[in-house]
């Protein structure tokens, strides 16, 4: 009698089969993994730099201050008494540079002090008299409109100096010589340096109006004897 077959045995090749089955299924799984763990990476490092990005903020801009005209150097006088000092003819440049630009001369003049004075001025001057002839000159300004006029005066001493300029500052100045018409209406100062006056009248071509204290009439004018006070402090500097 034949035997009786056994139950039949595990088909040929399965273990193969499942052993491929896991590792296929975990290969899967690795690939998943790194791919979630690019993304997140990649994610999170887009996140940081926009967290870690600077914030581009303007640059405040801070005006230069205007440049100011200051005497050169000079050295300390070796005496205390006071200092003859002569104005030249040529005191009143052709042209002189400031802060503001170049000031070009129009004319220039050398008379007696009291030819050129208005009648307040000419009584005080009959009173306390300038030495020498009066210089003047008429500039235009930078920026062409406005027309300055200075004018310089000696005195005997620098208390007669400080009076006229004072007077001068109060109510009374030199006439200012136009080409055609009358007198424009104008701003002036003065200042003393030692025995000498310096006096500026400044006003806008062909304008009646004077214009107000900021504007260029005044600020123009007062530039240029800031400029001429610190020349002619120099002079008195370095005279021996």
């Amino acid at each position: 009698m034949p035997p009786t077959p056994g139950p039949p045995g595990p088909p040929k090749g399965n273990g193969n089969a499942v052993i491929a089955v896991l590792a296929g299924g975990l290969a899967v799984l690795v690939a998943i993994g790194v791919v979630a763990f690019l993304v997140l990476s990649s994610d999170g490092g887009r996140k940081r730099k926009r967290a870690g990005s600077s914030i581009v903020v303007p640059t405040a801009t801070i005006p230069t201050p205007p440049s100011i005209d200051v005497p050169s150097s000079a050295p300390t006088p070796t005496s205390t008494g006071p200092r003859d000092v002569e104005l030249s003819p040529t005191f009143f440049a052709t042209s002189v540079q400031t802060s503001r630009g170049t000031y070009r001369q129009s004319s220039n003049w050398a008379r007696a002090c009291s030819a050129e004075a208005k009648p307040q001025l000419a009584a005080l001057l009959r009173r306390t008299p300038c030495e020498g002839r009066l210089r003047g000159a008429m500039y235009q300004s930078p920026n062409k409109s406005v027309y300055v006029q200075m004018t310089a005066m000696k005195f005997a001493t620098e208390a007669d100096a400080r009076k006229v300029s004072r007077a001068v500052n109060a109510n009374v100045a030199p006439k200012i010589r136009v080409a055609y018409g009358n007198e424009p209406g104008h701003w002036w100062s003065s200042s003393s340096y030692g025995n000498h006056v310096l006096i500026r009248q400044s006003f806008v071509n062909e304008s009646r109006n004077p214009g107000s204290r900021n504007g260029p009439a005044q600020t123009y004018g007062d530039t240029l004897i800031r400029k001429f006070h610190a020349v002619l402090g120099n002079l008195y500097i370095w005279a021996d």
